[in-house]
């Protein structure tokens, strides 16, 4: 699957999302990869020390201080990987809140420290280069573009529904989604909320079925508002150039059900 990223500043962060608890809900692969986890379910549903090889005091720290000040920014913070190998790395946070304003889980973004550095070098004035936009006639940037849109349409119903519900609530939308891929003999599959699929393969009928499939499931779970409300936001995040090509194919409809 071809990936994309319209922030180069955040190319490398690794995502790790949680409940208000601090049990994990959603990780990346850039996450599993940094990490040495082989797969999802090794990390979903466990607590936030041992997902980060840290202390639980520390874990704890990192959840209050969110729970209190919404926003941590480029903690250096020293973890160990699923193999044991010592990783120091700038950790990143956002609480997320509901519609009260109640706490309901901490975004984390992690990277590592020398990576940074060298990203500094590279991203320096005179080399650093602006991401490639969705543009009218190039076919394949309209692919890629697209499949970002629905990754990160997808990714808020899992982190919302694992929130609200419980971790175990992605291993019922993962069946979902793949029984409705293995029906329209499409190749794609889901995994804890990580999606693979050839971009150039794909068709934009099997985005827009699925989402329906996972925002109908999503409703009946937690209610429609919430899920809008989720899937708005999520939409914040990415470039007006992606929305209006999303909105072109019908991606955009799906969110307040036309």
């Amino acid at each position: 699957m071809t990936q994309v990223s319209l922030d180069p500043t955040q190319s490398n962060a690794a995502l790790l999302f949680t409940n208000n608890a601090g049990v994990t809900v959603f990780a990346d692969r850039l996450f599993l990869n940094l990490f040495n986890y082989s797969q999802s379910a090794a990390v979903i549903g466990k607590p936030l020390a041992k997902v980060l090889g840290i202390e639980e005091r520390l874990a704890r720290q990192l959840i209050d201080e969110l729970r209190k000040a919404a926003q941590i920014e480029d903690r250096v913070l020293d973890a160990r990987s699923a193999v044991g190998s010592a990783l120091r790395l700038s950790c990143s946070g956002i609480a997320s809140v509901d519609a009260a304003g109640r706490f309901i889980g901490a975004d984390f973004r992690l990277r590592e420290v020398e990576a940074i550095s060298q990203e500094t070098l590279i991203n320096s004035p005179a080399s650093f280069t602006l991401p490639v936009l969705p543009s009218e006639g190039n076919p394949e940037v309209d692919k890629m573009f697209l499949q970002l849109y629905f990754t990160t349409y997808t990714k808020a119903l899992y982190v919302l529904l694992a929130r609200l519900v419980g971790p175990q609530v992605q291993e019922r939308l993962d069946k979902l989604i793949n029984e409705v891929a293995k029906r329209n003999h499409w190749q794609v599959q889901m995994s804890g909320g990580l999606f693979t699929g050839d971009v150039n393969q794909t068709p934009v009928e099997a985005y827009t079925t699925i989402l329906h499939e996972a925002q109908g499931y999503a409703e009946n779970m937690i209610g429609k508002p919430m899920v809008v409300r989720e899937v708005a936001a999520s939409e914040a995040q990415l470039h007006p150039g992606v929305l209006s090509l999303a909105s072109q194919y019908g991606l955009r409809e799906i969110r307040n059900g036309h």
